[in-house]
């Protein structure tokens, strides 16, 4: 770098300059009255530009490795859905004189069937029909099971009152004198014509210790009998064939005429001490224990359904026998 150095006289009160410095200097300019002026030139700096290094080639990058594919998620299975919930029921059962089990209302699937174990109680007979709403079933036995369900239904149960027995006996080899009403009752008990399957049976007869009715046909109701052997409100049968009697009143007594006789057979008498209105007569061969002559007992026709079943009208003496008893079942 140059540096210019000039003095001027005193006499130069105020010096006035331009100077142009040399290429690559800056120059300083300004006034100054003390008569000297220093111009100095600095080299301007320049900004020194360091090599640029050749650029180091960049390593060329390895290959990329092939990424392995993943393998493809199997597709998750949606969720199955939740089952619809069965479609039930309610089945109700029901009934009269009967026990069933189960005894509750069932609960049962749509379409499905159920079953009920009945037992008709104790002098009745279950019925083979049944009612209600639901389906119709089927028996096997003492079990009903029920028709395919579609609904609320109800399943109803009846019984009938046992019809029970009445025979008669063989031709008795004895006449009047029976052994009063207890010899009578073993009679019946031990005939040969009794139904198989056992039962208590007893004589359909009057005396002071068996009373049917003290009034016509028990005006007086029920609590007029004395040992009585019929059952109020029963339905009777013939003992040999089944064939149905009739059914009692209330009051323990047959309304006739009768729906079928006692004995199909040829007429025939039997002892029975009463009279049509179920009252009893005095011709009991002195209740059942006399075959003296004198001595008289009432007789009733056998296969006739009229009154005259039990009176026919007349009296036998008791003296002759080979008469028969009307047995009942108890």
């Amino acid at each position: 770098m140059t540096n210019w150095r000039t003095k001027f006289g005193a006499v130069l009160s105020v010096l006035v300059f331009s100077v142009t410095g040399a290429t690559g200097c800056k120059i300083f300019s300004g006034t100054n009255t003390s008569g000297t002026v220093e111009a100095i030139a600095s080299p301007t700096p320049t900004a020194t530009e360091s090599s640029t290094p050749d650029e180091t080639a960049s390593p060329t990058p390895s290959a990329t490795p092939t990424e392995t594919a993943s393998p493809t998620p199997s597709a998750t299975p949606s969720p199955s859905p939740s089952p619809a919930a069965a479609v039930t029921y309610t089945v109700t059962p029901s009934g009269s004189n009967v026990t069933i089990s189960p005894a509750t209302a069932q609960t049962v699937n749509s379409a499905a069937t159920t079953p009920f174990t009945v037992t008709a109680s104790g002098g009745y007979t279950l019925s083979a029909s049944v009612t209600g709403t639901c389906p119709a079933g089927s028996w096997n036995g003492s079990a009903y099971t029920t028709g395919a369900i579609t609904a609320n239904c109800t399943v109803i149960f009846s019984s009938s009152v046992t019809a029970k027995k009445i025979f008669i006996t063989a031709r008795l080899n004895v006449y009047g004198n029976l052994g009063g009403v207890v010899g009578a009752d073993a009679i019946c008990a031990s005939d040969v014509n009794k139904p198989s399957g056992g039962g208590t049976y007893k004589a359909m007869l009057t005396a002071t210790t068996r009373i049917a009715c003290t009034t016509a046909n028990c005006s007086g109701g029920p609590s007029e009998h004395t040992d009585w052997v019929l059952a109020a409100s029963t339905s009777y049968e013939r003992g040999g064939d089944g064939a149905p009697l009739g059914t009692t009143t209330a009051n323990a007594i047959f309304s006739f005429p009768l729906t079928n006789s006692i004995y199909p057979g040829t007429t025939d008498s039997f002892l029975t001490g009463l009279h049509t209105s179920w009252t009893k007569r005095n011709d009991t061969c002195l209740n059942w224990t006399s075959d003296s002559g004198g001595v008289y007992a009432a007789t009733g026709y056998s296969n006739v359904t009229t009154s005259q079943a039990i009176w026919d009208g007349g009296f036998v003496g008791c003296d002759f026998g080979y008469y028969r008893l009307y047995c009942v079942e108890q």
